[in-house]
C-alpha cells in the first residue's frame, strides 16, 4: 500500500510509523509541489484527493522527501 503525505512537522514521525507497518511512505515536498501551494481550493480534503493521485499515476510528481534518522541528535549551544 502507497500513502502519501505532505510535509509537515508530524511527517516524520508519522512516516517512521507507516513504514514500520510495511507501508510505503511517500512524503511530499510541498515546496515544490505547485498544484497544491498554487491551489484555489484550500482545504485538506481536495489536498489529500490531489496527494492521492498524484502518488498514484507518478510518485516522483510529489518530489518525495526522506526524513533524518530518529536516532540521537545533539544539540550545540
Amino acid at each position: 500500500m502507497r500513502i502519501a503525505l505532505e510535509a509537515g512537522a508530524h511527517s516524520p514521525w508519522v512516516s517512521r510509523r507507516l513504514g514500520a507497518l510495511d507501508r510505503e511512505v511517500l512524503v511530499a515536498n510541498p515546496r515544490k509541489l505547485r498544484l497544491i501551494a498554487e491551489s484555489d481550493a484550500k482545504h485538506d480534503r481536495a489536498d489529500a484527493q490531489l496527494l492521492a493521485r498524484l502518488a498514484h499515476v507518478g510518485p516522483a510528481l510529489l518530489s518525495p522527501i526522506h526524513s533524518r534518522s530518529a536516532g540521537p541528535r545533539s544539540i550545540s549551544r
